[in-house]
Order: structure tokens, then sequence, then C-alpha cells
């Protein structure tokens, strides 16, 4: 990635203590002079404190204090904005979630005293909206529910909560899992929580009304692997010798895929597990990541489009297998203890890495709302800065226009009347000599207008439909010569196509003749099979000569 920077700002992030969440608020500020925009960068540590911080959105990466949270009395495990930007959640080892909200009005800033020299002056001032207990142990992990209303969180003591901030003091526990709950991610679409732990697996839940029912929960692949491996029995997650307290999984922006981290590949190697929302139960893909294990997944928020490559084939073709089979294509950052993958939805495989960033353990990253920077927190106490120049993760995914459907719609005009049949005025019209009486004959011939042979218009001024009297000429003719010559059931030739007017108004009297009821000894293919949709068309021609003039026609194309 050429365009790609690097910076790690060297400030005093937490007083040199490990940093273990970040988190970047979707909304871009602006100052007062509207010039310059820039993200709320949030930041907890072991100092027990959450940091906000000031990170422009362009130019240099100088990021500028603006408060200090004070409440928890523990470090601070997770940090995670509302999706309505509002609130803001902090989860410590105390076994508290606190929830800040911003004041909008900001009072007026004291001069620092001698006393609290060394302490920063607060540009913005936060306050606990609420304080959620119900943990007993140490909150690892939270997780919004879209409409920002609900929240969940997992601790130390194997237990999940679920939070109604509707209504106070309403919530709900489940203790499912045999080991610390080190993960939480909530859908999208609000209708699942998926929660990961140490004790080897992922377990998804479907929220109802009042409740969080289990839906689906992800098994052992030991039984599916003997049946490839007899030797080589393994598991899908690693235990709890895992060598971070995070295992942050993640849903995608549109709810399709989750991706858990801490996976466990055949060959000893770690991976990131790729879960379809279809089938919760077992992955359709895995991302190797070697010997480096993946403590989160962070989804960017942006979609892109689908990559080419048109050095694999000439021309602009995309790559034969997607790994996800969708329109556009999401970007995710894998977080490793030594480095960070960029992934994405489309490739089996990295599309870029960053190696060796920090000299501790990486644990958690966040993305900007344009997925133009990515944050990343290390136990060394520092936070990097990624930054992509203009296209450089792809081109943003042009949404399809759609219809709308609450415009009025213009009535549609009523059809014209068909046309009506033109008629020799030289040569009365002769039906042919096989059996219709003569008054049928007659009735016909009164029916329809006269018309000059061969002029293209009607009397009214209107195209005549020259394909269908076509049709109606040719299969009479073929009638004619399939009653003469042939016996039923053999093939017959059409006579030579012809625009008389004798023979274009013969369909409508042989099927006067056939609706009122043929001798049963007479011999004609037309008795044979008839097809009913040329009724139609030949109904549409032969205006005012006979309703039944198609099935004349499409008994002769039958035979």
């Amino acid at each position: 990635l050429a365009a790609m920077r690097l910076i790690t700002p060297e400030i005093s992030w937490h007083e040199t203590t490990p940093i273990y969440s970040c988190d970047i608020q979707q909304t871009l500020n602006t100052d007062s002079n509207g010039a310059n925009g820039w993200y709320r960068l949030a930041t907890g540590g072991r100092d027990n404190r959450v940091q906000l911080w000031k990170l422009p959105a362009a130019g240099d990466a100088v990021v500028e204090f603006l408060s200090s949270l004070r409440r928890h009395e523990k470090p601070v495990n997770v940090v995670r904005f509302s999706p309505d930007q509002r609130l803001l959640a902090s989860g410590s080892d105390d076994a508290t979630v606190l929830l800040w909200a911003r004041q909008e009005v900001q009072p007026e800033l004291p001069a620092p005293s001698a006393a609290d020299e060394d302490d920063l002056v607060c540009k913005e001032t936060w306050t606990v909206w609420r304080a959620l207990r119900a943990h007993l142990e140490d909150v690892y992990d939270l997780g919004w529910m879209p409409d920002s209303m609900g929240l969940v969180s997992g601790s130390v003591d194997r237990s999940i909560v679920r939070w109604n901030l509707a209504k106070e003091q309403q919530r709900t526990i489940v203790r499912e899992h045999a080991h610390f709950v080190q993960g939480i991610a909530c859908d999208p679409l609000g209708r699942l929580v998926a929660t990961q732990s140490s004790d080897r697996t992922v377990r998804v839940y479907g929220c109802s009304a009042r409740a969080v029912v289990i839906a689906k929960c992800v098994r052992n692949t030991e039984q599916q692997q003997q049946q490839q491996q007899q030797s080589n029995n393994y598991r899908l997650f690693a235990d709890d010798s895992w060598k971070s307290f995070f295992r942050r999984l993640s849903f995608s922006p549109d709810g399709k895929v989750l991706a858990a981290p801490a996976g466990l590949h055949w060959n000893d190697n770690y991976c990131v597990h790729l879960f379809g929302r279809a089938k919760l139960d077992k992955p359709f893909a895995s991302l190797v990541t070697g010997q480096s294990a993946p403590v989160a997944v962070r989804f960017c928020q942006r979609r892109f489009a689908l990559a080419y490559h048109p050095q694999l084939e000439l021309g602009r073709r995309r790559i034969q297998q997607d790994l996800v089979k969708l329109p556009y294509r999401w970007v995710f950052a894998v977080v490793l203890e030594s480095g960070v993958l960029l992934c994405d939805t489309q490739h089996p495989f990295p599309i870029g890495a960053l190696r060796n960033l920090h000299y501790q353990a990486l644990n958690d990253a966040a993305w900007s709302a344009d997925g133009s920077q990515l944050v990343l927190a290390s136990t060394d106490g520092y936070c990097s800065i990624v930054r992509f120049g203009e296209g450089e993760l792809g081109q943003p995914f042009a949404e399809p226009e759609k219809e709308n459907l609450d415009a009025p719609q213009t009535p549609l005009a009523p059809p014209p009347p068909p046309p009506p049949t033109p008629q020799s005025s030289t040569k009365p019209p002769q039906a042919p000599p096989a059996t219709p009486p003569a008054a049928a004959v007659a009735a016909s011939s009164a029916a329809a207008p006269a018309a000059s042979p061969g002029d293209p218009l009607t009397p009214r001024g209107q195209k005549r439909r020259v394909p269908f009297v076509t049709l109606a000429t040719s299969l009479d003719a073929a009638s004619a010569g399939a009653g003469a010559n042939s016996a039923p059931g053999t093939p017959t030739t059409a006579a030579p196509m012809t625009t008389s007017v004798a023979a274009a108004a013969a369909p409508s009297t042989v099927a006067s003749t056939s609706a009122a009821g043929t001798p049963d000894n007479v011999d004609s293919p037309l008795r044979k099979k008839r097809r009913v949709s040329f009724f139609t068309i030949s109904s549409c021609v032969g205006n005012g000569g006979g309703g039944g003039g198609g099935s004349g026609s499409g008994a002769s194309e039958g035979q």
C-alpha cells in the first residue's frame, strides 16, 4: 500500500499504562469556524480513566486532549460509543458499566492551580448518565443494539447481561458459558447477539421483546474433522490458555457475516472463522493468520466496490471465486498480537498487512466513519493511527438507483381499438371451396369496411397490422391445401403468402362454421388440434369478422 501512513503520537495517553480499548465516534465534528473536521476518539486503560481526544479527519494527525472521565475504580477494559453517537459506555474491572453523556453547554474553564498543574485542562464536560450494576466480576466487552436503547455486556463471572435502557432496572441475565465471556457482538439488524468465551465456543442468541433466548450455538468441529482426518482431532477455538484478555468478535455492518477471532486451524495455526447469517453453526471460511494470534476483528462502516483483476484475464473481470457473494465488499481489520491484517469479504487472503508496530501486544482497533483512518490500541501505552489514501482500500460502492414507488404514477392510456381488416373494393371475398354455406360468406364480407388493396393505412389513418393479416392468410392457404391434397397428420407446405383481401377474410369464414358446428362427416385437419393462443391473435385482427377467427388459424398451424 503505497499511500498508507503510520503515525504514533508520542503523548501521554494513559500515563504510560496499557491501553485496553479504543473507539471513534462516527460523527464528523467541525470547529467554530467550520473549517476543520475532526472525530472524537475515546480510549480506556489501566489508569482507571476514560480519555477523550480530538482526532483530525485530514491533514497532520495532531491529537489534542478533550476530557478525562474518572468515575471507575479499576482499569477500564472497553469503551464503545452508541449508534446514535450520544452516549459512551465503559466497562471496568470494578464490575460496573457506566454510561456517559456530554453536556451541551460547556462551563467556563477554570485556571489550573499549582496542585494539579500536571493534569490537563478538560475542554468538554461529560457526566455519568446511568451506572449499570449486575455483574459480580470484571466486565470485558460491550455491545450496543442498533436502536441505542439496548446494551449487552459480558463478564468474567460467565454471565451475559442485556440492559434495557428505556426502562430502569430491567435486565436479562444469561449464564450459558462455562468460562470467561471475552467478546460481545450485536447484530446491526437488532435480531442476534453473539458472545465468545474461553470455553472454546461462540454462542448466538436471538433477541426477543422480553428476554434473550438462545438461537444457535457454534459447536466444536471434532466430529466434522474425524470424517476428514481420523488421526487429528481439533477444536474450533483456542482454550483458556489464550494469551490475551479479549476475543472481540464482530458482525459486518449489514449483518450477513460474523467474524470470530481466536480460531484454530487444522495445521496448528491461528485463524479467524467467518460465519454466514443463514448458517451460524459452521464457518464457511477461515482466514489463517499463522502463529500470530488474532484478538479482535473490527469492520469498516464504509462499503467498497468489488475489486477487479485485469492481470488475471484480458479485460476487466472479477476474481472467479469470491469469499462472500455480495454486490459489494466490506473491509475489516484483524488485530493480531504483533500487527494488523487488512482483509475484505471478497478475497480469501489479506489485502494488506502491518507488522511490528509496537513493543507489546495490541488489544483493540477502531475505524473512522469515512474509512480513511484506523486507530490501534497497544499494551505499551500508545496508540497508532493508520491513514489510507484516496481509493487505496478501493472505490466506494455506488448505490443502485431505486424506483420511487411513493411518487404519483401517471395513469396508463387505454389501448387503442384494433384496426378493421382491410378488404378489396374490386374483388369480393371468396370462401375456400370446402364447406361453409353461402350465408356465412356474405355475413363475413358485409361486416368488414372497404379499403384499397395494398393500402398500408386504414380509413381511420392508423397503421395496418400487416403481420397478423399475413399470418392468417398463410395459415389459411396451408389449411386449404391440407384439406384438399393430404391426409390428416401428413405434413403440409403453406402456399405463398398473399395480401389478397379475399384470402384475409377466409379465416373468419372458416371459424364461423366451426363455431356453429361442423358436420361430423367432414374430414378436415381443422378438427384435430387447436392452439388457443391464436384465437386471441385472429380475434384482434379480424375485428367484426367473427370471434372464432383464431380457431381456424390455430388448427391449421397445429397440423
